[in-house]
């Protein structure tokens, strides 16, 4: 009896979309509707990483990995608690590159947003990053989409405002038409808080076992001047990086 109740409650787990062994978060997808090429976006899975100690290096691997499949998009928001900004990403398989313009370093963090399109999968795998000096209370969150067709990097933006804020927007940005999957992170510098999306967004994953950092998503509803935003429920410095892929 013991081992049915056991096969019972794993089938249970992984109806519900829990962590089930060790560090590989599975289930459920979620759509977000047809990319600017024809066919849907969904989100499948996310590897995270948050540690409060200093580093130049960290990984999911740390944290929560993720099985990787040919033909999708790991897209990476990270975040040092620092001036660093991030030299490389690496999951030992695939090619990352900074979604250029989407790097924010301010007085509170330095956040940027890295990509792969996936050539290379693999199970458990575990995304590195690597900064320029040492830093303290880093966070990765890399969500993998499902696409139809290969996702190239479009267009970034991140916030104008500064100080002591509940909801940062980023400056304008301008896909180049609909459909696009944008991915928006932000980060915080005061706990016991709680995030909710921005207008037109979903929020999606936090980055493990703190609410450090956040992110969210959409698909571009029209080409045209926009802006995105996010909000955490304590006053604090904020970051916001926002990418699209197209």
């Amino acid at each position: 009896m013991r081992w049915l109740l056991l096969l019972l409650l794993s089938s249970l787990a992984l109806a519900q979309g829990v962590t089930v062994g060790p560090k590989v978060t599975v289930g459920p997808k979620v759509t977000l509707g047809v990319g600017t090429s024809g066919g849907t976006i969904t989100f499948v899975n996310a590897g995270t990483f948050d540690g409060a100690g200093s580093a130049s290096t960290f990984s999911t691997s740390s944290g929560t990995t993720q099985n990787l499949t040919v033909g999708n998009i790991n897209v990476c928001f990270i975040r040092d608690g620092g001036a660093a900004t991030v030299s490389a990403v690496s999951d030992g398989l695939n090619t990352y590159n900074l979604a250029t313009g989407s790097r924010q370093n301010s007085a509170s963090a330095n956040t940027e947003i890295w990509a792969a399109n996936i050539t290379t999968g693999g199970s458990s795998v575990g995304v590195s990053v690597t900064v320029t000096a040492p830093e303290t209370f880093n966070a990765i969150i890399c969500g993998q989409y499902n696409r139809s067709t290969t996702l190239s990097f479009d267009v970034a933006a991140i916030s104008v405002t500064t100080g002591s804020i509940t909801t940062d927007t980023t400056q304008s940005f301008t896909p180049a038409g609909a459909g696009e999957l944008c991915v928006a992170g932000g980060s915080q510098t005061v706990g016991g808080g709680s995030w909710s999306a921005g207008l037109g967004y979903n929020l999606r994953t936090h980055s493990g076992s703190s609410t450090d950092v956040n992110t969210e998503d959409t698909l571009s509803s029209a080409s045209g001047s926009q802006t995105a935003s996010i909000t955490y429920s304590v006053a604090s410095g904020m970051n916001i990086s926002l990418a699209c892929y197209k």
